[in-house]
């Protein structure tokens, strides 16, 4: 193999890693008039290449692969600053040496994380809520049409070859109506965890998102530990919980309650599958109310016709009927069902996706449910109604969704709200 491959690779990371001044060549044999006196010097004042011992670089003559090992590895340990192009030519250098970098003590199967150990992603949501009738929540505020912005940093990498990180930073959003500098200007640390394997068991912990099942009785963040075991169609979660209660939707408001349970999952084929979970939510608050202890059981079928096509159905039963100090006939039992159709890629201009879920729950029956639109206002009593939606791709990485929900108390009062929730999205 020749001297030139030096060249090579200094042509290709000189630019992105050696930085733009440079010392004099140490190299008698390199004269400054030679092409690649510049990218020889930078090279050698980042440490990538020494040459030999009696100050030569003897360009012309053969070296041994150990000896280009040497130099891939010397910019593996630089490749932080190279650009996507430079680390592509770096991970093809590395896959043809990877015995003689093994040799070296260099492991090039996790050359990925190594070179990219930290990510950061984001979004950047503009959304208009338009309620039927006024309310007082955090979403409303103040009117019954509300427009906002939010802003979310997601922060991701790798602590070792088991363990990874994560982290999301949220803006709560400007409010168009306002227009104040409030806690509208407060970037929250909203999720943090930690994720990896301990022997066959997934484990998560920390702040984090969490849908054990279709998001009937949780779909929200949550403090705490979940345990995942997956073997041959089987899957299996333990946790203990501390939901975060964003929008007073958890009905044991402003308490603080913990939730322990298990959710498994089995697919009988490529097409069916089932759950089954259980949540017994244990209120941590002397001062809230009794009922602020519960336990739910939660059962569903799903089914995919074929990849852009699937249905799914929940059946619920709660403790109690009642998780208020209502006294009239309740119901302890709750269902929902939904259908999805299409298949929504960011990256793909024109995919789309659509849905639409029924629901009949009583309170007694979740947690921190899916919907938008606050299923408490009902009064503590439930609700049931329907949401229809969708989304489409306008271009990479810009998203418009648009989802209807019309919902009624449980009681048969006088409770009856629909939200028409628009945003467009814009991803990075």
């Amino acid at each position: 193999m020749k001297k030139t491959l030096t060249i090579t690779l200094a042509l290709v990371f000189v630019l992105g890693i050696a930085g733009s001044a440079f010392a004099a060549n140490p190299f008698s044999d390199v004269p400054a008039n030679h092409w690649a006196y510049a990218s020889i010097s930078k090279l050698a004042e980042a440490g990538i290449i020494e040459g030999y011992g009696s100050g030569r670089f003897v360009g012309s003559s053969n070296i041994t692969r150990y000896e280009a090992a040497q130099i891939i590895a010397k910019a593996l340990a630089r490749s932080d600053k190279a650009d996507a192009a430079q680390k592509a030519q770096i991970e093809r250098l590395a896959a043809e040496f990877a015995k003689e970098l093994e040799s070296l003590g260099v492991r090039v199967g996790k050359l990925e994380k190594r070179i990219d150990n930290t990510t950061i992603t984001g979004e950047i949501r503009f959304a208009n809520y338009a309620f039927d009738e006024p309310l007082s929540s955090e979403i409303n505020n103040n009117g019954s049409n509300n427009s906002k912005i939010r802003t979310r940093l997601t922060v991701s990498g790798q602590v070792n070859d088991k363990w990874k990180y994560g982290g999301l930073l949220e803006h709560n959003g400007q409010n168009f109506r306002t227009n104040t500098n409030g806690s509208e200007g407060v970037l929250t640390l909203r999720r943090a965890w930690v994720n990896g394997k301990i022997g066959v068991v997934d484990v998560t912990a920390g702040r984090f998102y969490y849908k054990p099942v279709y998001g009937a009785v949780f779909d929200e963040d949550a403090d705490g530990l979940k345990l995942t075991y997956k073997n041959a169609g089987w899957d299996f979660d333990l946790f203990a919980l501390r939901p975060t209660i964003t929008n007073d939707r958890l009905w044991t408001t402003g308490a603080r309650s913990q939730v322990y349970g298990a959710k498994l999952g089995y697919s009988f084929t490529k097409a069916l599958s089932a759950q089954l979970a259980y949540y017994d939510i244990n209120r941590q608050d002397d001062n809230a109310p009794e009922s602020a202890d519960n336990s739910i059981v939660e059962f569903a079928l799903g089914y995919k016709f074929s990849k852009d096509f699937s249905v799914f159905a929940e059946f619920l039963r709660g403790e109690r009927k009642y998780l208020s100090t209502d006294t009239g006939e309740g119901s302890k039992t709750g269902w929902s069902a939904g259908i999805n159709y299409g298949a929504l890629a960011r990256s793909k201009a024109g995919s789309y996706a659509l849905r639409a879920v029924y629901y009949d729950l009583p309170a007694s029956t979740y947690i921190n449910t899916t919907p938008e639109l606050d299923p408490n206002i009902a009064g503590g009593s439930g609700f049931k109604g329907y949401t229809v939606g969708g989304s489409y791709i306008l271009a990479k990485n810009i998203e418009f969704a648009l989802d209807y929900f019309d919902f009624d108390s449980k009681k048969g009062d006088d409770y009856d709200n629909n939200l028409l929730w628009t945003r467009v999205l814009f991803y990075f």
